[in-house]
């Protein structure tokens, strides 16, 4: 299975390591492929550049999963 991980922070303080570590060790226990996404913007924003690379690459279903 191709996974397709997702992660974004607002500010400097947070860490996108504590969200992708999660996700990052489950696909290699259940031994799928992974690519990571992440973005450090504001959810308010509306172009968020990973986030669209993501989404882009969903829509061609180059990923069987999002997490």
């Amino acid at each position: 299975m191709k996974v397709a991980i997702y992660s974004r922070v607002s500010t400097e303080e947070q860490s996108l390591e504590q969200q992708i570590e999660p996700m990052v060790d489950y696909c290699k226990r259940m031994n799928f492929e992974y690519t990571c996404f992440s973005d450090k913007i504001s959810g308010k924003t509306e172009s968020r550049p990973e986030w669209n690379k993501c989404i882009d690459a969903l829509r061609l279903k180059k990923f069987d999963c999002l997490m």
